[in-house]
């Protein structure tokens, strides 16, 4: 059984709803020959009304034309993937779209700030613990229909085999690299809580997890109708091939409270980047196959 209780991200508060800006028809989606399919491997489509799709949002880098997923947090925070920040992360748009491809400009927030974890520079390379996990703050308001997630209140739930929720824009297909910009969810379970200290291992086996696109997206347990997050899209394992069928990587936020405690209040005081600056591929051949 999941308790609840007071939110153990202590200093963020839940978001404010608020309207938003004056429609606009231009359009900030990716080439159609790239959003055409949708994505998470053996998924389904996230309706509106859906936790997923209240929480989740995509982050754009349209100098790259590449894709990440994010999860709200409250005070304009979006929780990802440290190595989704990129070479220049302020060139990133947090887009609030169930669809990367039929977003326009009214549902695109510019990025004013961002922080990886401190020890993500050292720790990135090795196999385990990699401390991929990073902060984004956005200006502007939040649309409404959008909220901030339901953490997971303590560890309890997460055990081996246990069922686990993924959502994100990722590909559909890992073979033929497809599908990214549509968001999708898929149930899978987890493959091993001994994996590392600060990450968990998901089946990926039985054709339902994430791929490239995904990272930084929401693994969620679910309890009598809440979505309680507490992974973090990182990277695939065991994938030989690449094509995001064996086994994934989820950063256990729970391990990272004090940091996202301290970094989300540094943020909310102040704009601030302080990221390693490197080339992001996004799942085009990148070290340690990152999603």
């Amino acid at each position: 059984m999941i308790t609840r209780g007071k939110s153990i991200l202590l200093g963020i508060a839940l978001l404010t709803m608020v309207a938003c800006a004056p429609a606009s028809k231009s359009n900030v989606g990716l080439e159609p020959e790239e959003a055409s399919t949708t994505g998470i491997i053996g998924g389904k489509d996230v309706a509106a009304n859906e936790s997923p799709a209240q929480t989740s949002v995509v982050l754009y880098d349209p100098t790259v034309k590449a894709v990440c997923t994010g999860s709200l947090l409250g005070n304009n925070l979006v929780l990802t993937a440290a190595h989704c920040l990129g070479k220049d992360p302020s060139k990133i748009l947090v887009v609030f779209s169930t669809s990367l491809q039929k977003a326009n400009a009214t549902m695109t927030r510019p990025v004013v700030g961002a922080i990886a974890h401190n020890q993500w520079q050292t720790t990135r390379a090795k196999t385990k613990d990699t401390n991929d996990i990073a902060l984004i703050k956005f200006q502007g308001t939040t649309p409404i229909g959008y909220r901030a997630v339901n953490v997971l209140p303590n560890t309890s739930a997460l055990k081996d085999k246990s069922a686990v929720l993924l959502a994100g824009y990722g590909m559909s297909d890992g073979a033929k690299k497809t599908g990214t910009g549509v968001l999708r969810q898929t149930m899978t379970t987890i493959a091993s809580t001994q994996f590392a200290s600060s990450e968990i291992l998901v089946e990926q086996r039985l054709g339902r997890g994430a791929c490239h696109g995904d990272s930084g997206g929401p693994a969620y347990i679910v309890a009598n109708g809440v979505y309680y997050l507490w992974g973090v899209t990182s990277r695939g394992s065991m994938d030989t091939k690449d094509q995001c069928n064996a086994l994934s990587v989820y950063t256990n936020i729970l391990f990272h409270l004090k940091w996202l405690q301290d970094n989300a209040r540094a943020l909310m005081l102040k704009n601030q980047f302080n990221f390693t600056q490197e080339e992001r591929t996004f799942g085009r051949g990148e070290q340690l196959q990152h999603y």
